[in-house]
């Protein structure tokens, strides 16, 4: 009896209440590995869905197949390539690349995972409670306002968006003040030039976090005033403007792009520089790059309108 609560005990320290770095990233390994297969499996319902004319699946409730896309493209950007690309490979590589024993905020970083999964629940609640959500991963109103979606579904979406919203921007912190200041290994007058690109691909995709994620987050906060509080943010009826929506989404969509490319430039570099055995060509020409691609798309997210 007493092993088996000391090996509990041990399970809980080693992955739930964990701050170690190395640990944090395997969980969020995982969690990305489990959220894209089942983001990849509504993938394959909605091309089966198209593989032939007529109905396949639906069996004329075109709604399902609205609520899948919807799942499908906040599960790949939240659930997957997120977790995947920053948190996990981030959280593992970031500290050993530049000499530092851990994260600079471990219990955040602990955190900052853990609301993940009550985050994919959120989203998975949607999909079976009343109709599901079926407004698309955009969230466009008034689709998604209380005309077009008054149920509960749109709701527990709305959270699930927010909670993996305080997640990334948890998680984008700490790799800001973890590259900031946790410098170890490299001398300080020098430091910005040898640092790595996958570190300074994390770091420039973390101030996109922490400027766009707050405009998405105030998005859909105003929507869910305007079902619940009787506001007109968004709706015509009451001086208000559906484009505002699409206005406020994009500002974090359009910058969402490049926080998901970005540090997959890095790893590439990386890799490319490892296995060739040759120092990266460019590399301030790059980093210059990675500086420029960040601060454009801050600003041309009109074209998605």
């Amino acid at each position: 009896m007493s092993r088996d609560i000391c090996i509990n005990n041990w399970w809980l320290k080693r992955w739930v209440f964990t701050c170690n770095h190395g640990s944090i990233g395997l969980v969020y390994i995982i969690a990305g590995t489990i959220g894209g297969s089942i983001g990849t499996a509504f993938s394959f319902l909605m091309r089966a869905e198209l593989s032939i004319p007529g109905y396949v699946l639906v069996q004329d409730n075109l709604h399902d197949y609205n609520v899948w896309i919807t799942a499908h493209g906040i599960l790949m950007i939240f659930f997957m390539v997120m977790p995947l690309m920053i948190g996990g490979l981030g959280n593992i590589i970031v500290p050993i690349q530049i000499g530092s024993p851990d994260m600079v905020f471990p219990r955040f970083n602990n955190l900052s995972f853990w609301l993940l999964p009550f985050s994919m629940v959120f989203l998975m609640m949607s999909m079976f409670i009343e109709n599901g959500c079926g407004v698309g991963w955009t969230l466009y109103a008034p689709l998604s306002g209380w005309i077009g979606n008054p149920g509960t579904p749109v709701d527990l979406v709305i959270s699930s968006v927010h909670l993996a919203g305080i997640s990334s921007i948890l998680g984008a912190i700490n790799f800001i003040g973890t590259i900031g200041r946790m410098r170890w290994t490299i001398e300080p007058f020098d430091y910005w030039t040898k640092l790595p690109l996958y570190t300074w691909s994390i770091w420039v995709t973390g101030w996109l976090l922490v400027i766009s994620v707050p405009v998405l987050a105030a998005a859909i906060t105003m929507l869910f005033f305007d079902k619940h509080l009787n506001t007109s943010f968004y709706d015509p009826y009451g001086g208000g403007d559906p484009l505002l929506f699409q206005h406020l989404f994009w500002f974090f969509g359009h910058p969402e792009v490049y926080i998901l490319i970005l540090p997959g430039f890095g790893i590439i570099s990386e890799v490319i520089s490892k296995y060739s055995n040759t120092p990266i060509f460019g590399k301030e020409g790059m980093i210059y790059a990675i500086l420029g691609i960040s601060f454009l798309g801050l600003i041309v997210w009109g074209h998605h309108m």
